[in-house]
């Protein structure tokens, strides 16, 4: 028989851990609606061997007949650089869309490789602008100037990705859309445990798979060789990832006043991760699992003033486990 103090404990757990999503966050997925990406840029990579070259370079595979795909550039060491949207253009161009603070970068890192292939390479965002679809919004377009439109290929929960020439409106191309704030977006993709950008992936100290690279089609541990293949493909075979981005909420008065890379504990005082971002209540966490999902377990950050904050998460609908 289970002692009154450990029925009160897990009922606690149950409501912190699996607690309803706020009447207000079903408001962020209304469709119709649309957001310019401004924090997105692009990246053209053309030529006969620009397949080749990508395909030695990103984790996913370059060659499928896929138009679209979830990406990661990784350093020798199997660590984040940048993530990564492929867009196949034509048998020999492709466009790369990442992080804008970060295209000098990707543009650099990718010359670096290319040596004497028959390739080009150049920034593309003063071409094109990015946008998010919410679910729900048509996928064909009703007007002309889409350049490219498919499924977020993370996702398809995320609604449908778009470029257009820089400039043209997805609102105008997709008619009777409603342009919505980024922050909108933002919220949205954090409710699904999505990272993104070098502010969420900080280049350089991130494993791929602890991002959720192989849950969201990112990945290919069939094509060969790449850069940081090694550790990639060792840990996807030994099973072993204790560690996975998971979405958090936390309690709005004092939501804003936790820090990047602050330490999250458990009610029995562990270290559990580490606090990634937030906007408002919806937020990201490192987070070892198994130790998270117990029933039995609740979680707190510290703001900067010392303040606990209670955190609440769950397990992704789309994680296959």
């Amino acid at each position: 028989m289970r002692s009154l103090r450990q029925i009160r404990r897990a009922v606690h757990s149950l409501t912190c851990n699996n607690p309803k999503v706020p009447s207000k966050a079903t408001e962020l997925a209304r469709s119709d609606s649309a957001a310019l990406l401004t924090h997105r840029a692009v990246v053209r990579v053309q030529g006969d061997d620009a397949g080749q070259l990508l395909q030695g370079l990103v984790t996913a595979d370059v060659l499928s007949v896929a138009p679209s795909q979830y990406s990661m550039l990784l350093n020798p060491q199997g660590r984040v650089l940048y993530d990564i949207i492929l867009y196949k253009t034509s048998e020999s161009g492709y466009l790369l869309e990442c992080d804008n603070r970060a295209v000098d970068e990707v543009v650099r890192h990718l010359k670096k490789y290319a040596l004497r292939s028959k390739v080009k390479i150049s920034q593309g965002d003063s071409e094109y602008d990015v946008w998010s679809l919410f679910p729900g919004t048509p996928s064909e377009p009703s007007g002309e100037g889409a350049v490219i439109y498919h499924s977020d290929p993370r996702l398809s929960e995320l609604g449908t990705r778009v470029l257009t020439h820089s400039g043209v409106k997805a609102t105008e191309i997709w008619r009777n859309v409603v342009e919505r704030p980024l922050d909108k977006y933002h919220k949205f993709r954090l409710q699904h445990g999505i990272a993104e950008g070098i502010d969420e992936i900080p280049p350089g100290n991130c494993f791929p798979l602890e991002y959720n690279l192989d849950y969201l089609n990112g990945v290919s541990f069939q094509k060969g060789c790449y850069l940081g293949q090694e550790l990639t493909a060792r840990t996807h075979h030994t099973g072993v990832i204790r560690k996975r981005v998971m979405p958090i909420t936390l309690e709005e008065s004092l939501a804003d006043k936790v820090l990047p890379a602050a330490t999250i504990t458990s009610s029995s005082g562990k270290n559990v991760g580490k606090f990634i971002c937030n906007y408002g209540i919806f937020g990201l966490a490192l987070l070892r699992v198994q130790q998270v999902l117990d029933v039995n377990v609740s979680l707190s950050v510290k703001t900067s003033d010392e303040q606990d904050v209670n955190i609440a998460t769950k397990k992704p609908s789309w994680w296959p486990l």
